[in-house]
């Protein structure tokens, strides 16, 4: 089984531990075990967890469309930045962009703007906060 070791430090402003790497990490993952370990360095608190887990398969309709392996690791970094950036404006990340808007972005190797005003939802204001962003995703798998 993967395992992932987080090492989540105390922030003495908020007066709490740092967990959003963490949360984040759960959101598609079932904990199968942990082991939990408090530290000090210093004056620095520490907590050390180490998260055994299984990754839970999202079969959604949308979902069903054949990715090759260069697809499915864009489409997977794509995803990631939707719900990193969707928890940081504390909306819904389908409202950034479904599934399969994602996958019709992936398929089609989208990487331009102009390009993405071609999926259906995907309008200048979606393209004008997050077209920078996915642009950069897209061209790192797609372009030469």
């Amino acid at each position: 089984m993967p395992f992932q070791i987080f090492t989540i430090p105390f922030n003495p402003a908020k007066q709490t531990f740092i967990t959003d790497e963490l949360n984040a990490f759960c959101l598609n993952k079932r904990v199968l075990s942990k082991n939990v370990s408090f530290f000090q360095d210093q004056a620095l608190f520490y907590w050390t967890i180490l998260v055994e887990y299984d990754v839970i398969q999202n079969t959604t309709k949308e979902e069903k469309v054949e990715l090759d392996d260069i697809e499915t690791q864009c489409f997977n970094k794509l995803k990631a930045w939707r719900n990193e950036q969707s928890e940081k404006e504390g909306v819904p990340a389908y409202v950034l962009a479904r599934n399969s808007q994602l996958i019709e972005m992936v398929k089609q190797a989208m990487t331009t703007k102009e390009a993405l005003k071609q999926i259906k939802g995907f309008g200048d204001k979606k393209i004008a906060n997050y077209g920078d962003d996915i642009i950069q995703i897209l061209k790192a798998f797609f372009e030469v």
